[in-house]
This record gives structure tokens, C-alpha cells and sequence, in this order.
């Protein structure tokens, strides 16, 4: 009876009978295969009490048959590793631009904060929503940006667990009326905090996974 344990039933086949109903076919250890006759109620795998044998008695759960759904990170932020502005004293414009690809219910989300130390990374509410081809949110004509400096944040969503967003390049300019200049900047090349492994994308594609900062749930991430 031991051998038989529920952690060793193998399903080997599934086939639809009649309408919600399935008739599976199952292996135990001891190599002996029965069809088990399940229901399925939208939440519930759900057995036949009775024997087999065409007929129905009462459906229970005594198998601990569920309905399992792949759980997916909603949200998540990365950082990119702050930008010194002091080579821009007298700024004359900027500009931010980025390419994307949102699928139907996902969203990317740029945002910008200045401040004068690098090590401490700036209160959610001080960054800025960027617009796509617009100036850096922020920086304006004349500003001394001497002692300052830039942070980006890139905030992914989705609400399909078949789809993620993607977030391909992105790129600064700022420069000062002297003509000089801080920029093209790719924050992809810089180094974003957060631990990274190999997994499998929501849709099926290998590829780098970060950790939303401040939790253990992580973000996806596709590359272009």
C-alpha cells in the first residue's frame, strides 16, 4: 500500500470523454493501469467514487486533483547605476528616446530623478514619467547640473501571463550651450541592480530574469 503513495501516480494519458468529463489513464508503481473517470468543475479535478464501469456515482475531491496555475509576476522595476552631470554647468536641451514592443496589457513606464548623491538612490515619488522623444523630465534650459546626478528607472507590467513587455534600447542626450555634451547614453550597457538567473519567460523564452528590488518575486525580462 505504501508503494502506492499519491506522489507516485503517473498519469500517461488524457482524453476528453463527454463534455467536462475526462477519463484518464494512470500507472501506480506496482505496474498495474486503471483508467480513473474525473469531472472537472473550473477549479477542481474531481474523481469518481464508483467503479468504472459506464456508470456515475458521487464526484469528490479525494484525490487532490486541483487545477494548478503558473503563477507570473505582474510588476518590476530595475535601476540603472547613476549618471554624473557635472560636465553640463549651463544646460541648453535634452532628450530621452527608447524602443519597445508592448503587447496588448503590458506597459513600460520610464522615469527620471536628479540629486546629489550617488549612493543614495531617490524616493519613489521624486521620479518622473518620461515621454517617449520628449526632454528628460527634470532638466531644463539654463540649469547648472554641476554636482548632480541622473537616475533611470524602467518599470515593466503585464497583466497576461502569456506576454511581457519589452524595453529594446534606450538612450539620453543633454547638452550645454557651450556645445558640449553627455550623451549617446545606453542604460542598457550599465549595470542594473538585482540578482540574475536563467528561466523561462511567461511565453515560453528562455532568458534573463531580475528580482524586483525590496521582494523575492521576480521580474521578466526580454531581450530584443
Amino acid at each position: 500500500a505504501a508503494a502506492d503513495s499519491w506522489i507516485a501516480f503517473e498519469i500517461t494519458a488524457l482524453a476528453v470523454a463527454i463534455g467536462d468529463k475526462y477519463r484518464m489513464e494512470v500507472t501506480r508503481p506496482s505496474g498495474k493501469a486503471y483508467a480513473a473517470d474525473v469531472l472537472y468543475d473550473g477549479t477542481y479535478w474531481k474523481n469518481n467514487k464508483g467503479a468504472f464501469d459506464g456508470s456515475e456515482f458521487d464526484y469528490t475531491n479525494a484525490m487532490g486533483f486541483v487545477l494548478i496555475v503558473p503563477e507570473y509576476v505582474t510588476e518590476g522595476d530595475r535601476v540603472a547605476l547613476p549618471l554624473d552631470l557635472s560636465s553640463i554647468p549651463d544646460v541648453d536641451t535634452s532628450l530621452v528616446e527608447w524602443t519597445e514592443d508592448k503587447p496588448a496589457n503590458t506597459d513600460i513606464e520610464v522615469k527620471f530623478a536628479i540629486n546629489e548623491d550617488p549612493t543614495t538612490e531617490p524616493a519613489a515619488d521624486e521620479y518622473i514619467a518620461a515621454v517617449n522623444g520628449d526632454p528628460i523630465p527634470g532638466i531644463s534650459s539654463g540649469d547648472d547640473l554641476t554636482g548632480k546626478w541622473l537616475w533611470a528607472k524602467q518599470e515593466l507590467s503585464t497583466t497576461d501571463n502569456t506576454k511581457t513587455p519589452k524595453l529594446q534600447t534606450m538612450r539620453e542626450y543633454i547638452y550645454d550651450k557651450t556645445a558640449k555634451g553627455v550623451g549617446p547614453m545606453e542604460h542598457g550597457d550599465l549595470v542594473f541592480r538585482g540578482s540574475t538567473v536563467l528561466s523561462i519567460l511567461p511565453a515560453g523564452t528562455a532568458d534573463q530574469v531580475l528580482q524586483t528590488r525590496g521582494t523575492t518575486r521576480s521580474l521578466w525580462w526580454r531581450s530584443p
